[in-house]
């Protein structure tokens, strides 16, 4: 095509005299843009629909079961379930509030591990606790597993007990 040619079509399609490829592009850029919603009317939409198709967490509805489920299949709990279930704990005193925090795990190799401070790291966390089963100091990583919906525990030896 001839320069006068591209410059008639392009007069013809804009209604701007064609003076360079440079203009031509600004030009168009122009005109594609107008045709678009305006930046903040997408955001008004999009944020009316996050508000209105939104919804807040709803906790299962057997969350008090799963904590009875998990103090009866606790290892350490087995035989003080019923006992420890049957507490009002209002009433205990802090000796024994203490005595009920998960202070101790079963790792990925199914070892109990029992511990003077609960564990209370999330998933891809690591922390460092001194065992009283095996007296010595462990490293202990949580990973979240979803098809059992709790945590499992990896632990290590610490370096210095190599």
């Amino acid at each position: 095509m001839k320069k006068n040619e591209v410059a008639e079509l392009f007069e013809k399609r804009t209604g701007v005299k064609y003076q360079n490829w440079i203009q031509a592009l600004s030009v168009t850029h122009n005109m594609n843009n107008k045709k678009l919603l305006p930046k903040w009317l997408a955001l008004i939409i999009l944020l009316l629909v996050m508000i209105i198709c939104g919804t807040c967490y709803s906790p299962p509805n057997d969350a008090i079961a799963q904590q009875e489920r998990f103090i009866r299949n606790h290892p350490l709990w087995k035989e003080q379930a019923d006992e420890i279930l049957n507490k009002d704990t209002r009433q205990l005193e802090k000796y024994d509030k203490i005595s009920l925090l998960l202070s101790s795990i079963i790792d990925l190799r199914k070892e109990l591990h029992e511990y003077n401070i609960p564990i209370t790291i999330q998933s891809h966390e690591t922390t460092t606790q001194y065992c009283k089963r095996h007296f010595k100091w462990e490293v202990i990583t949580a990973y979240w597993n979803p098809q059992k919906n709790y945590y499992d525990y990896l632990v290590a030896k610490h370096r210095k007990e190599r």
